[in-house]
């Protein structure tokens, strides 16, 4: 028991085993190894490798008293290992901490650290890897990415790329690597965690497969379900899982994963009893206490949710807990710890974008313009090549009538895009926009000019007709107008976004000439009658939309690649014509229309579930929307519009204890992806709740549906939803009573 040799070894061994069980290490296990780590200094005073081990265990309960140990350390032992170890260690406090002197103070140690080691050795990859971080932790990116080009390390440039969120570039890098040697594991591993930080699920298989096929260990198969899990791959996460379990019935990790896909599934009250027997047997499981914080979010319980995450932070500060508990504090009301969180999150290394974009809409919609304009100047700085961004602060500045802001973010958008996205196509519509409201005529049609002969000719009509109009050139406008119409090609969504302009720029005479000229050159012409159909549509004369949808299918014929699409514009036409009338001739003409594409395409999952829809809404034929909305979901079951459809199927079948978990599962889907659902989905669930008797639940759910869509509920839906409100408000103050 006095051996000094002996008790460094153990205590080594069992800050590995800790290393290595991660999350999963119980708090005995802990106290147990800083036990044997104390003793093993005790025996060993002089060994310096052994202090340092120390100094790294306690680093996160005490980082004062393991940045002394570090800094006695780089005096007592000055070599590169020290040298670096400190270094890290004071840039990671430096983020955390708040007092500015004490930051300045802290990156000033790390700096010195880093200097002294890559004096040492200015091609050591730890060391270059530590003083990228350093360089990136301080905003100094581009000096952190020139110091690895000029070091050739394309491993570390990925690693810098993807710690600072900057995921496609880290992705570019690593597929250059990949082809040269597709075989590399940590390749094949920085692939997959670019492919789940982008919910980039297609590469999330392909390359969580390809890892499995070098290194079949038991953390990558769980590192795969994992993954699948986190990006919403629930059903594929559900027979790894299964086939995991009966491979390793004692794996203990898998009791955790158990739970996580009970929430996934919307299974909350199961996701809670597993999360609790996962916490009863190691109270410090983070991953535990944040499944056990979002199942008490997904049930409105947001206090609780507070409590439970801020437990899984405390135990493993990660961007996925800060995330989650943002988003609890959010629907508390609590809005400043909301930014703060997300100010400490949004440039943690590897953190989603979704974070930034979270933030943003926290001060979109309470107005803070100061520090929007603050968010927007750093954003921009971290990544100076996002078209993504330059366009979100070129529409913030319109919204706000800087029109000379908008005018330049969106000119370097332009100037930066790779003129093959959507974000591009935003960028110089945005650009042309801006000048317009800032009256800078001339230079619109200089500009536009430059493109009447690219991809994005009809973008560029459109706008100098606009231009035409404020300089009081109607004709010119016109001509532009059917420039931008011609110039749409085989590009529907596009042609019908122009038409609709070009009916509010110069009224519907102009559009139906265009349309009526087109008809005579060519009666049988898809593109006129398919224009003739929008005009009508947008004009509300759906029997007129009809004849023209009517028509386009005549003419394509009954084999053509168009049909699906044109006899869903049909049945969308009838629905609106019923919504408008209340004449169930239509809605019989509707379910007639969707049957008989139902009737060749039976897999086609975007018919069922809009035959499923339209079966619940109008309360017809409900056995057969259950029926379809659940083969739909059967083959997309990780699609949220299906979920959702089949949830809302199921409580018009008075289903409600199924019709929750369905919804909840969507509910999970929409907001991974996005900040928020669409607003019918809490109405949905609020509906399904208020069935249930969960009462609160019901009006936090109505009352998100009413802030999601604030600017864009119809009014009936809004009078309906606010009645919901006052009804479950009302029986709250008599249950007070």
């Amino acid at each position: 028991p006095l051996n000094g040799a002996i008790a460094a070894r153990l205590a080594i061994t069992l800050y590995r085993r800790n290393e290595k069980l991660g999350d999963n290490v119980s708090s005995d296990q802990i106290i147990e190894t800083r036990a044997a780590l104390t003793k093993a200094m005790t025996l060993n005073p002089g060994d310096w490798r052994l202090l340092s081990f120390y100094a790294e265990y306690i680093s996160g309960d005490e980082p004062l008293r393991a940045l002394a140990i570090r800094q006695g350390l780089a005096r007592a032992a000055p070599n590169m290992q020290n040298a670096v170890l400190l270094g890290k260690l004071a840039t990671k406090m430096a983020l955390k901490e708040t007092e500015p002197e004490r930051k300045d103070a802290l990156f000033a140690i790390a700096a010195s650290s880093l200097e002294q080691a890559q004096r040492y050795d200015p091609h050591d990859k730890v060391m270059l890897s530590a003083y990228a971080d350093y360089h990136r932790a301080t905003g100094q990116d581009e000096k952190a990415r020139q110091l690895l080009l000029e070091a050739q390390d394309r491993k570390l440039l990925w690693s810098h790329y993807f710690r600072g969120g900057q995921f496609e570039d880290a992705k570019m890098v690593l597929q250059q690597l990949y082809k040269e040697d597709p075989e590399d594991i940590d390749v094949v591993k920085g692939l997959l965690l670019v492919a789940e930080r982008t919910a980039d699920k297609e590469g999330a298989v392909t390359y969580s497969d390809e890892l499995l096929s070098l290194e079949d260990t038991v953390d990558n198969q769980l590192f795969q379900i994992q993954t699948f899990l986190k990006i919403g791959l629930v059903k594929q996460a559900e027979h790894k899982l299964q086939s995991f379990k009966e491979k390793y019935p004692d794996e203990g990790r898998a009791l955790v994963l158990d739970a996580w896909l009970a929430m996934r599934r919307g299974r909350l009250q199961e996701a809670l009893e597993l999360a609790n027997q996962n916490l009863q047997s190691n109270q410090d499981n983070a991953i535990a206490w944040r499944l056990r914080g979002e199942a008490n979010f997904f049930t409105a319980n947001y206090d609780q949710a507070i409590i439970d995450l801020k437990r899984s932070r405390a135990l493993l500060d990660e961007p996925l807990t800060r995330f989650a508990l943002a988003r609890a504090y959010l629907r508390a009301g609590r809005e400043e710890d909301a930014i703060t969180e997300l100010k400490n999150t949004v440039d943690a290394p590897g953190v989603p974008m979704a974070a930034r974009v979270l933030l943003e809409e926290i001060y979109l919609r309470t107005g803070r313009t100061e520090a929007l304009k603050k968010f927007y100047r750093q954003t921009l700085e971290k990544f100076p090549d996002s078209v993504f961004w330059h366009n979100q602060v070129g529409r913030f500045a319109i919204a706000a009538k800087d029109y000379d802001g908008a005018e330049q973010m969106y000119k370097r958008a332009w100037e930066k895009g790779k003129r093959e996205s959507i974000d591009d196509a935003a960028a110089l519509d945005g650009y042309l926009r801006a000048l317009l409201l800032a009256d800078k005529l001339d230079k619109v049609l200089e500009q536009g000019s430059k493109y009447i002969d690219s991809d994005f000719a009809s973008i560029a009509f459109y706008r100098m007709a606009e231009a035409k109009i404020k300089l009081g050139d109607r004709p010119a406008a016109i001509q532009y107008c059917r420039k931008a119409l011609d110039r749409t090609g085989k590009n529907e969504a596009l042609a019908a976004k122009i038409l609709q302009g070009m009916y509010l720029l110069l009224g519907a005479d102009e559009v139906t000439g265009y349309c009526n000229e087109k008809l005579k050159e060519n009666p049988d012409s898809p593109f006129a009658n398919l224009t003739m159909f929008n005009v009508a549509k947008i004009k509300g004369e759906y029997n007129k939309a009809l004849t023209f949808i009517d028509k386009c299918l005549k003419i394509m014929g009954p084999d053509s690649p168009h049909k699906v699409d044109y006899l869903l514009k049909k049945a969308e036409v009838l629905t609106l014509a019923y919504v408008k009338t209340a004449d169930k001739n239509y809605l019989q003409r509707t379910i007639t229309e969707y049957e008989s594409l139902l009737a060749e395409m039976p897999n086609n999952t975007d018919i069922l579930n809009n035959l499923a829809y339209m079966l619940a809404e109008a309360n017809v034929q409900l056995d057969k929307a259950l029926k379809y909305g659940k083969r739909a979901c059967d083959a997309k079951p990780n699609d949220p519009s299906l979920l959702d459809t089949y949830a809302y199927v199921l409580y018009k079948n008075g289903r409600y204890a199924k019709a929750a978990e369905f919804s909840q599962a969507a509910l999970q889907h929409f907001e991974q992806d996005k900040i928020s659902a669409p607003a019918e989905v809490y109405e949905h669930l609020g509906m399904i709740k208020e069935k249930l008797g969960a009462a609160d639940e019901a009006l936090a759910a109505y009352e998100q549906a009413l802030q999601t869509g604030a600017d864009t509920l119809p009014e009936a839906t809004r009078e309906r939803i606010n009645g919901a409100v006052e009804r479950l408000s009302q029986q709250a103050d008599k249950t007070e009573d």
